[in-house]
């Protein structure tokens, strides 16, 4: 697939580091689990256009949870999608520039730690509702990396969008 080049690994991740270094162009992180019945749902969608229209300017990358970190930090049955499969899906989400699947497992690989050092990101955006946020924005000072929270705002659904949620549903149905 046309797509499958916008994935890349830290290798890949440093050169583009040191790319954007070189021609003045700041990065936007964005780290997440990115699972949903079908791949990522609207509300992943929303976060990502809405992260690349406030800095246009930006590289957009997108840091994809392992399947191992998935199961750690979600119900049972989860991931629902493959990381290969979450990684193509958000690698065609127009706004996105890159997608890296984050190598450690765990916390660690969810707040970023290795990412941090290999891409060194000029903002990081979370989950306003991620249970280590204490942790990120403390590894964000330590790089001297701007941190921002988003919401899980849909123009739909005032309570926002999540995959958990949506599995709840369709298991009570």
């Amino acid at each position: 697939m046309e797509t499958d080049k916008l994935i890349v690994n830290y290798r890949q991740l440093f050169k583009i580091r040191q790319d954007c270094w070189d021609q003045g162009i700041k990065i936007t992180y964005i780290p997440g689990c990115w699972d949903g019945p079908s791949g990522p749902h609207l509300g992943h969608c929303i976060c990502v256009d809405h992260c690349k229209s406030r800095r246009p300017g930006n590289i957009l990358v997108i840091g994809i949870a392992n399947d191992d970190t998935v199961r750690m930090l979600k119900d049972e049955g989860r991931p629902i999608c493959t990381e290969t499969i979450r990684a193509r899906m958000m690698a065609m989400m127009k706004p996105v520039d890159f997608v890296t699947i984050v190598q450690e497992s765990g916390q660690a690989g969810a707040d970023g730690d290795q990412i941090m050092q290999i891409l060194q990101p000029d903002l990081y955006v979370a989950d306003q509702n991620d249970s280590s946020l204490r942790r990120k924005r403390k590894l964000c000072r330590e790089w001297n990396c701007e941190f921002v929270t988003h919401s899980r705002y849909s123009p739909w659904n005032a309570d926002g969008i999540s995959t958990t949620k949506i599995v709840e549903e369709l298991a009570a149905a």
